[in-house]
């Protein structure tokens, strides 16, 4: 416990953790994707975010075409997840670059 509280009060072990933190908290579970999907294409036809199936709106429309857009808006949230990933990721390890850099850089002055 004291090794773990020592690392976390530790600027830099704390920003090293905190960015592994962030990837692991841009994924989501396939649901929410749905349910995001779903209400993404509710504001478009400018029926409410849960607007139940019934909804006329959402009646007007074929299912198939439905389900087609629900599974386009999906893989846009998908994809803008992984490029958030990859940005946490990236700017992780240019950080972890730049502080080798610098532990390198002050081990030659002294």
């Amino acid at each position: 416990m004291r090794q773990a509280s020592t690392e976390l009060e530790d600027e830099k072990k704390r920003k090293d953790l905190d960015q592994v933190v962030c990837v692991l908290n841009c994924a989501y579970c396939s649901n929410v994707r749905r349910l995001d999907g779903r209400m993404l294409v509710c504001r478009e036809l400018g029926a409410p975010d849960q607007a139940p199936d019934d909804h006329p709106k959402l009646r007007a429309l074929d299912p198939d075409v439905l389900q087609k857009r629900i599974a386009v808006k999906i893989n846009e949230i998908i994809t803008e997840d992984d490029l958030r990933k990859q940005r946490c990721v990236f700017g992780f390890s240019i950080d972890l670059r730049f502080a080798r850099r610098r532990s390198v850089a002050a081990l030659r002055r002294s």
